[in-house]
């Protein structure tokens, strides 16, 4: 019934050639730049005190 109506849809709906989005694009470009290797990042700095070991222990005892 579309058929008759629209006579290039069906043509295009059995193409299964045709990509869009990010897999399209993806298959013919080349990477932008060079991802490197996952690595665990270490912080340097050391941990900033709130409140002295008296004070900490004075809420967990509250």
């Amino acid at each position: 019934m579309t058929a008759a109506l629209h006579p290039a849809e069906p043509a295009l709906a059995n193409d299964r050639a045709r990509r869009g989005g990010r897999a399209g694009k993806r298959a013919g470009a080349a990477a932008a730049f060079e991802q490197p290797p996952f690595r665990q990042l270490k912080i340097p700095l050391t941990p900033t005190r709130l409140v002295s070991d008296d004070e900490l222990e004075s809420i967990h005892l509250a």
